[in-house]
């Protein structure tokens, strides 16, 4: 429900339509570890909600992802 324009609003409301942001939630296993750097596998499960997801039905894009990832991490 909207604040009426006379009330103050602490914050402003987004304007209809307003895409939200996605959750994604996933798991890495770390198959190496040597300091500086290791490797690492995982799952990366990504799913869209609200105007964002009809957003993307509507291009014909999928509104759940699934990605098995992989790499190499490094720091120093």
């Amino acid at each position: 429900m909207r604040t009426p324009p006379d009330q103050p609003l602490s914050r402003p409301l987004p304007a209809p339509g307003t895409p939200r942001a996605p959750a994604a939630a996933g798991t890495e296993t770390e198959l190496y570890d040597d300091p500086g750097w290791n490797t690492y596998i995982g799952y990366v499960w990504e799913r869209s909600f609200g105007d964002t997801a009809d957003f993307a039905r509507a291009d014909d894009e999928p509104v759940n992802e699934h990605r098995l990832v992989a790499g190499v991490r490094l720091w120093w």
